[in-house]
């Protein structure tokens, strides 16, 4: 959970860095009003946290020692791919974002996902190491009024439910 700092010296630093933001955000004043501002980034090289997720997964039991290695083993192959490595990166980061949006939601919080932002200024900017991919920014806080209405594409625009 996320929650504003109440000393106001500790929000000092944190302005300053919404303040950088901001102008790779294009203006937009979200970054500057919301509480706090998270950005999401993918890991290019998330292979590399095999050994730490399955290893704890062997120890409490929950999978063999030949799962663990038949999955290493496939994740390392899949990774040899940098379009699967990119893909993956944003496919886990994008339901990462979504599930903190509705928890966010859950505890009383409004969230605003932002992708119109300058990647490159902000990898830059914010020394991102090479090994994560920027994904979106999301400001989280309370609303000051309600967000103004938007339209979806119905259901069957997008989504398939026999063959083509």
């Amino acid at each position: 959970m996320i929650l504003p700092v109440p000393n106001r010296q500790s929000l000092a630093p944190d302005m300053m860095q919404k303040e950088k933001l901001l102008s790779i955000a294009n203006g937009q004043k979200q970054i500057i009003q919301s509480s706090v501002v998270i950005a999401v980034l993918g890991d290019l090289e998330a292979n590399k946290n095999t050994e730490i997720v399955y290893d704890a997964a062997v120890e409490a039991g929950l999978i063999p020692n030949e799962v663990r290695d038949r999955l290493a083993a496939q994740i390392a192959d899949y990774y040899q791919d940098p379009q699967f490595a990119r893909d993956s990166a944003f496919s886990n980061a994008g339901l990462f974002a979504m599930q903190l949006m509705l928890t966010a939601k859950a505890l009383g919080y409004d969230t605003c996902p932002m992708v119109g932002y300058n990647q490159e200024q902000f990898v830059k900017s914010f020394n991102v190491p090479a090994r994560y991919a920027p994904v979106m920014l999301i400001c989280v806080g309370l609303a000051a009024k309600a967000g103004r209405p938007s339209n979806r594409l119905p259901l069957g625009q997008f989504a398939v439910f026999n063959p083509f």
